[in-house]
């Protein structure tokens, strides 16, 4: 096997639980053993604009941020810890067999066809609000564009606030599925007392994977698979104040669609995040795909989820695409879009540090366009230039104000941004502090300095930072 490909699942499960959870979104309403496979009812899978909008950004749950955020892909084990028929099954990819090594439920189940399609949404229509595109921002922990959709959850309505906590709603299985693994993050302590959280990773298929982030409670045939397979894969990190536990559980146990899988809500969760993988499709088009960690990790295969599903039922769900029940996404596509990387431009995801290197949050720069109107430009800044934020506004298609990403090359000159606006926490909207310059001295290397004043007061650099891709 690729020695590149030995990614650790702890790695998934931390960037799971902890970078990838929108976990307290607001509304404007207010894998050494394998447990033993179990089949439920024995079905098992079958063979005019607005010209400008604020963003509301709220902080995920409280969780410290020390946490290492590493690579998503499948651990490959050695051959002699199990047999796995990836290596000999006909018409298997490579990336397929490496994903194959960690979950072997994967490899037998059917090549994916239209049989094999999801034919229900996870949740019952009334029990949430709207479904946040691909690509959402929101720092610290997303500064780059967001690769899972989120179901907003009806928050219940309180006397003393437009919303209280997100109401309890079943998460059901989508279509006839098999259920590979389950990862836990339970939170010992902290500002927000001690809960459990659940991710859940199925398919219906074997080119087609699945993963529901924030299910708050599970069935009790899944819980005892999950507790039987967690001998040795659990993490603990924290701080005095809190301690969190992170575990990893490979299960096989295939459900009939409409299985009650647990509920999300109630809890700090205030949304059921999901996220898909086309593991039979081309990898996405990442202007330094090295970023990742390996070509085998499983955000370079992200995709939208409503690509599985029946057509009725992905239309109905693409219909409720928005934000906080505020505005709609009509720009195809309609699901959003988690890579915008423009090799060659300013338009995509930058780090600081050494190309290949890890980078956590503080290090991460987005210059991208919103996952709800595509029409409006945002830039996403982790740390380092100045604190965290998301900042949109209207680009401009000349000249050296406000230009919009993709029109921003290595071409000598220096660009500057100014007026953007944010809404931090439902605070009132502010502007961008200052001014941003930012200019590209090759096609993978990009100076940025935050400023005070205005661009037309003369923009020029005075100790930037370099960014890379």
């Amino acid at each position: 096997m690729h020695k590149s490909m030995k990614v650790t699942l702890a790695g998934a499960a931390l960037l799971l639980a902890v970078a990838c959870a929108a976990s307290d979104l607001p509304t404007t309403s207010g894998q050494p053993p394998q447990a033993t496979a179990v089949v439920l009812d024995q079905a098992g899978p079958t063979a005019a604009p607005q010209q400008l909008r604020s963003v509301t950004v709220v902080p995920d749950r409280d969780e410290p941020t020390v946490a290492p955020q590493q690579s998503v892909g499948p651990r490959v084990l050695p051959d002699s810890e199990h047999d796995s028929e990836s290596d000999t099954q006909p018409g298997v990819s490579v990336f397929l067999r490496g994903v194959g090594r960690e979950y072997p439920g994967l490899i037998t189940l059917p090549e994916c066809s239209a049989s094999t399609q999801l034919t229900m949404a996870p949740l019952d229509d009334d029990t949430y609000e709207g479904i946040i595109p691909l690509g959402l921002l929101t720092t610290p922990q997303h500064v780059l564009p967001t690769s899972h959709v989120y179901y907003q959850l009806v928050r219940e309505s309180t006397p003393s606030s437009n919303y209280g906590p997100p109401a309890v709603a079943e998460v059901r299985a989508p279509g006839n599925i098999r259920i590979l693994g389950v990862n836990s993050s339970e939170s010992i302590g902290g500002p927000q007392g001690a809960y459990i959280d659940y991710d859940i990773t199925f398919a219906p298929c074997r080119g087609r994977m699945y993963q529901f982030l924030h299910v708050s409670t599970l069935i009790p045939e899944l819980e005892k698979l999950f507790e039987a397979g967690l001998t040795g894969r659990c993490d603990e990190y924290g701080d005095a104040q809190s301690q969190y536990r992170l575990c990893q559980s490979a299960v096989q146990l295939d459900v009939p669609v409409g299985t009650v899988l647990g509920t999300t809500g109630g809890k700090v969760s205030a949304a059921l995040d999901l996220e898909a993988y086309d593991l039979d499709g081309p990898s996405l088009g990442y202007a330094n795909p090295a970023r990742f960690g390996s070509e085998f990790d499983l955000r370079l295969k992200v995709t939208c989820p409503f690509d599985g599903f029946t057509a009725e039922v992905r239309d109905r769900q693409l219909a409720r695409m928005g934000d906080y029940g505020q505005q709609s996404r009509t720009a195809e596509p309609r699901c959003g879009e988690v890579m915008q990387d423009i090799p060659g431009t300013s338009q995509g995801n930058w780090y600081t540090g050494e190309t290949g290197a890890h980078a956590n949050w503080s290090q991460e720069l987005a210059l991208v366009h919103d996952n709800v109107d595509p029409d409006l430009a945002a830039i996403s800044i982790g740390g380092t230039v100045t604190g965290a934020g998301v900042w949109l506004f209207r680009p401009e298609s000349s000249g050296l104000i406000n230009r919009d990403f993709p029109d921003v090359s290595a071409d000598g000159r220096t660009y500057c941004y100014q007026g953007a606006m944010t809404d931090q926490g439902g605070q009132i909207p502010t502007p961008f502090p200052g001014r941003l310059l930012i200019s590209l001295t090759s096609d993978t290397e990009m100076l940025v300095e935050q400023q005070d004043g205005a661009c037309a007061d003369g923009a020029a650099f005075v100790d930037p930072v370099t960014y890379r891709r």
